[in-house]
């Protein structure tokens, strides 16, 4: 009866070891989980300041660009005013040569 008890014992400690081994394993795991979750959540904060950054340099390139397209637009404009009125003048000038030729010729002839 007692070398029976003493069985028995002895499968109830063998059995609660097991199941303290089974739930320190079990903690082990979820202290890795737990670990891999915030390195995961610091990696994604990360991603987004990343993320973020590039997108406020993108941004900035964008308005530095558009900004330069403008300043284009307006020499461009400042350009051809420049060149309308060069050309107008070009035209007078002819104009005035011609008149004086056309006068010229005239007090050539007479």
């Amino acid at each position: 009866l007692v070398s029976t008890e003493i069985a028995e014992l002895k499968v109830g400690f063998s059995s609660v070891r097991d199941g303290m081994s089974g739930e320190m394993a079990l903690s082990s795991v979820r202290d890795c989980l737990s670990t891999e979750i915030t390195d995961l959540k610091v990696g994604l904060d990360s991603l987004r300041e990343s993320i973020s950054n590039e997108v406020t340099v993108a941004k900035d390139c964008r308005d530095k660009v558009s900004s330069e397209i403008s300043d284009l637009k307006v020499g461009r404009d400042k350009v051809l005013t420049e060149f309308a009125e060069l050309q107008a003048g070009v035209n007078s000038l002819r104009d005035g040569v011609s008149s004086e030729m056309t006068s010229l010729a005239a007090e050539i002839t007479s």
